[in-house]
């Protein structure tokens, strides 16, 4: 089910990334283990980061970005993912 910046599912919640996330976010960009040996990290900084944000970058019509939480989670439990979509260049408009 889809609500406005939110996907439920359930189980989980994918939602917006926003500027509460980025610490997190910068850190999974930067971990050689959060990518294993098959995928190049993306070594985005905070800054970056916040610029991709508040650019659309991680949000428009063919792009999403979402953070990964259980649905059910504490409180004080993180997210613990990220899910990007996009259209292929074929795909658009």
């Amino acid at each position: 089910m889809i609500f406005g910046d939110k996907i439920l599912t359930p189980r989980l919640i994918l939602r917006r990334i926003v500027a509460g996330d980025l610490p997190l976010l910068v850190a999974w960009s930067n971990s050689v283990i959060a990518h294993g040996k098959y995928l190049t990290p993306d070594c985005v900084n905070e800054s970056n980061a916040m610029e991709s944000i508040n650019s659309g970058a991680y949000w428009n019509n063919d792009h999403r970005a979402f953070m990964i939480t259980l649905k059910n989670a504490k409180p004080d439990e993180k997210p613990f993912g990220t899910l990007h979509y996009w259209l292929r260049p074929e795909q658009k408009g």
